[in-house]
């Protein structure tokens, strides 16, 4: 399937690569496609899956985000690199770290606070050595929730409630 929306691959300098939807080995049967980056040619930078999400990704400075996303890696042993970038490709989120070392399905959830404001920000996941690396179930939302619930609705006001 090379149709797929919301996401793409940017290849900075020599480095090469794609990105596929797989229906091997996925995270859960109820939901049988993960997304597949391919990295081939090892470059400066890197290679880099941006996802704008549905109509941006909106953060506010000082506020902390919780990042969650499932990862395998085939061939791969080098740094997944996530981060919520400016369209200049400027962080907005202190970018985390990780180091990949396994086939097995892993979940991250590291928090981070906004380091400045964009209503149209995007999130970024970048792969910094070669081989393969499977990436389901990936989402960003704000440590300040309804009753601080993990992935629950956002809290917009004192007085509001969830619908």
């Amino acid at each position: 399937m090379k149709d797929f929306p919301f996401w793409s691959l940017i290849k900075e300098g020599a480095a090469q690569g794609f990105h596929d939807l797989d229906t091997n080995n996925p995270l859960n049967p109820a939901g049988p496609r993960s997304l597949r980056l391919d990295m081939t040619t090892t470059g400066s930078p890197s290679r880099a899956l941006p996802t704008k999400g549905f109509f941006g990704v909106g953060v506010a400075a000082g506020k902390k985000y919780n990042l969650s996303f499932w990862a395998r890696g085939e061939e791969f042993s080098g740094p997944l690199t996530a981060s919520v970038e400016d369209s200049g490709g400027i962080p907005c989120v202190n970018p985390v770290n990780h180091q990949w070392r396994d086939s097995q399905w892993q979940d991250s959830m590291p928090p981070s606070p906004a380091t400045k404001t964009n209503p149209k920000a995007h999130f970024v996941l970048i792969a910094g050595a070669n081989g393969k690396v499977w990436l389901d179930m990936v989402s960003l939302f704000p440590a300040d929730t309804f009753k601080t619930a993990p992935m629950a609705c956002v809290q917009t006001s004192p007085n509001s409630l969830p619908i």
